[in-house]
């Protein structure tokens, strides 16, 4: 973290997966997450929230990283070169329920799980409810910044779609796949992390995950980006999540959805 934590929840979805998140004072979140489905194990987590804590009239935009690769350690499989991007909104509870985050989740698959999924990006829609705060012995994760070096996502990259959309990416931490950076606009820039499968090339994989995220504007709007970069051809085809804070009735306008392809110029 670059700020101090202001923040920390512990969050359970509908499948009994968890995710225990800690938030800076600027927005960057980082957390891990257990999960109840597929294979089972911890994963890190990372994002952003942007804008004012939410409020009854009006919540407040998410965007999440994961990167599917146990922090566990054990016999991988093929879901270990997986990300997921998510994003959508945290909404204030109310008449004592608890704090909840629907969030679009883009879960993108870069090799085939024989008996389970091919290669492909899975959309579906979660719903986490707050269980007040995370296990006392449970810590907010934290990255060194060593083991920094030459990765393919390394370097800026230009939107094709829109032109004035650039990614300035950097592996900070090979064995997180930790991501740091900015997302260009004409408008300016704005800081983007994420996490990337930095075991990809070693194992041969042609696709390698990534996926990013970053506050965009100052009107309170996420950014999340998910997908891989196509490491024959050099093109990095993401699917974008722009998320904004809606009134809790108005959920169903908080995400919208694009699709974005990027070459390196630098």
């Amino acid at each position: 973290m670059t700020a101090m934590i202001t923040t920390a929840t512990h969050w359970v979805n509908e499948y009994g997966s968890t995710m225990d998140l800690w938030q800076a004072g600027d927005g960057a979140i980082l957390g891990v997450y257990k999960s109840s489905t597929g294979s089972t194990g911890t994963y890190l987590v990372v994002g952003w929230a942007a804008g004012a804590a939410p409020s009854a009239q009006l919540g407040q935009a998410v965007s999440l990283s994961i990167f599917w690769r146990s922090l566990e350690g054990g016999t991988g499989d093929a879901s270990w070169h997986w990300v997921s991007g998510l994003g959508g909104q945290h909404l204030l509870g109310t008449g004592g329920q608890p704090d909840t985050m629907p969030l679009n989740h883009a879960l993108v698959a870069t090799t085939e799980f024989v008996g389970l999924a091919g290669p492909g990006t899975y959309i579906d829609k979660l719903l986490y409810r707050a269980q007040g705060a995370p296990p006392s012995d449970l810590a907010a994760p934290e990255f060194a910044g060593k083991g920094a070096g030459t990765d393919p996502v390394n370097g800026v990259w230009q939107c094709r779609e829109q032109p004035d959309l650039r990614l300035k990416l950097q592996v900070t931490d090979t064995q997180y796949g930790f991501v740091e950076g900015a997302v260009i606009q004409a408008g300016g820039s704005r800081p983007i992390r994420g996490l990337t499968d930095t075991y990809a090339q070693a194992a041969g994989v042609a696709l390698q995950g990534l996926s990013v995220t970053a506050p965009i504007d100052d009107a309170g709007r996420t950014l999340s980006l998910s997908g891989s970069l196509n490491r024959r051809d050099g093109v990095l085809t993401l699917t974008a999540f722009t998320s904004q804070g809606t009134a809790p009735g108005n959920t169903y306008l908080q995400t919208t959805l694009g699709a974005l392809s990027f070459r390196k110029v630098a």
